[in-house]
């Protein structure tokens, strides 16, 4: 690339590029502080509730709804950097509650290829590298470039992977979820009991279940002791919280790298830092790659849990 005005127009600055921006800036300091505070109040509240009597179920599926929204926000920003129409902006297709839409989310992911997980980590665009709309000087030699790409592909590859753990617990907790947001119904072990198969055998069990259905519709497969998955589930809420903050300050870097003009047209600035995050495994890249990008970057590589 050159410092010349790029050729490819921005999309219109009022109606997608400062909204966009004013959208994902109030994700990082709006929406995650207030999710994360959710969650750690949730968690106070449990471990103040003694037993494992209807109370501390109640506290439980508090505990999974706050945990459960994070992961239903990771779910909704993807859906709408995946599946937003042509000529509307993704953050108009985000704040427009669908409720099949997280559904279909998570359970498309495994039919993705990893180019699709690429441009999610918004380290593509369309069939390009991000570094290929970049200044970057000096140029990146071929074998830095091939280092790049790799480094992108194995950030995808973790992506991936860390989408269809949180597929999982989506899956796993989402009735408790919707008893804890949407009015389905959460059993007092004073007045519900499961039972096995046999219809003898009792078992020892949170229940939830849809109300207004001609027949009975709900779930039951939480058993005492609850702490272990109050812990399990604080965790994935944890790790939602980070994959929505990655998504969102991605793209927000890449405003730095952007010179507007009063004309709407633009130009790509100088790369000073690096514009973009990689976070991967470190054994997905090989040492000699970590090398060359460490060397050309500056960055230092942590392997992640």
């Amino acid at each position: 690339m050159t410092d010349a005005a790029h050729e490819i127009p921005l999309p219109d600055m009022g109606m997608f590029i400062l909204p966009g921006r004013a959208y994902l800036c109030s994700i990082v300091e709006q929406n995650l502080p207030m999710r994360r505070a959710g969650v750690a109040d949730a968690r106070i509240h449990f471990d103040s509730v003694e037993g494992t009597g209807f109370e501390k179920r109640l506290a439980l599926v508090g505990l999974i709804g706050d945990a459960l929204q994070l992961i239903e926000d990771v779910a909704a920003l993807g859906n709408s950097f995946f599946n937003s129409p042509p000529g509307i902006g993704f953050f108009a297709v985000a704040a427009t509650y669908e409720p099949n839409a997280i559904n279909r989310f998570y359970d498309g992911l495994h039919k993705r290829p990893l180019q699709d997980f690429v441009r999610l980590a918004a380290l593509g665009i369309g069939d390009d590298w991000i570094h290929d709309h970049f200044v970057l000087m000096p140029p990146l030699t071929t074998d830095e470039d091939a280092a790049v790409r790799r480094a992108h592909e194995a950030t995808a590859k973790l992506l991936r992977g860390q989408l269809l753990y949180l597929r999982d617990q989506w899956r796993h907790f989402r009735s408790y979820f919707h008893a804890y947001k949407h009015g389905m119904l959460v059993g007092d072990p004073r007045d519900v009991t499961v039972v096995e198969a046999d219809q003898v055998t009792e078992i020892d069990q949170i229940v939830v279940w849809r109300r207004k259905r001609d027949v009975p519709s709900g779930a039951a497969a939480i058993e005492p002791p609850f702490e272990p998955l109050a812990d399990y589930v604080e965790q994935a809420a944890g790790l939602a919280a980070e994959l929505v903050e990655h998504l969102s300050v991605q793209r927000l870097r890449l405003f730095d790298h952007v010179e507007i003009k009063a004309d709407g047209s633009w130009r790509p600035r100088r790369a000073q830092t690096l514009p973009w995050i990689w976070w991967l495994h470190a054994r997905d890249l090989e040492e000699g790659d970590k090398e060359l990008l460490e060397a050309r970057f500056g960055v230092a590589f942590n392997d992640v849990d």
